[in-house]
């Protein structure tokens, strides 16, 4: 997949992200999935998060 790199910074919460990249915050989910760190506490920053481009693909790719 296709990724963007967002440095994991002061105020960074995964929903923050879906909605800034997806512009729906309720992806917020395959984010953490993506990157297997599922919730806001496993991050520290300078933290790389990659979050996929084409997430409705890699939720489709998901559910089968």
């Amino acid at each position: 997949y296709m990724v963007i790199e967002h440095i994991w910074s002061h105020g960074d919460k995964l929903y923050k992200l879906a909605e800034k990249y997806y512009e729906d915050k309720n992806f917020f989910w395959m984010i953490g999935l993506y990157n297997k760190k599922p919730t806001d506490a496993h991050y520290q920053y300078g933290d790389i998060v990659k979050i996929p481009v084409d997430y409705l693909q890699l939720y489709r790719d998901m559910v089968k």
